[in-house]
């Protein structure tokens, strides 16, 4: 067995450390379909919570339309500029 073998520490290796907690511009990212504005404020915090506390780098939102029913009183039309904080 190579001496540095027994020496070496993965937290000290960049490589190691940078695939154990990898920085946000390399996590992964998920679709995040609004279907005709049925979505609200608080649903929209509740999702991007869990996105923050499931360890991935943000998602990439927008909406559609596929002829879906409207089940919100308030729609909202587009998908309005939300920034995760890192």
């Amino acid at each position: 067995m190579p001496d540095d073998a027994i020496t070496h520490h993965p937290d000290e290796d960049p490589l190691f450390s940078g695939f154990a907690n990898p920085p946000m511009s390399s996590r992964p990212r998920a679709w995040w379909h609004w279907m005709d504005g049925n979505v609200d404020e608080a649903g929209i915090e509740k999702d991007l919570h869990w996105v923050a506390a499931s360890g991935a780098g943000g998602v990439q939102a927008f909406t559609g339309s596929m002829g879906t029913r409207n089940t919100r009183k308030t729609r909202l039309p587009s998908v309005p500029t939300h920034r995760s904080q890192p």
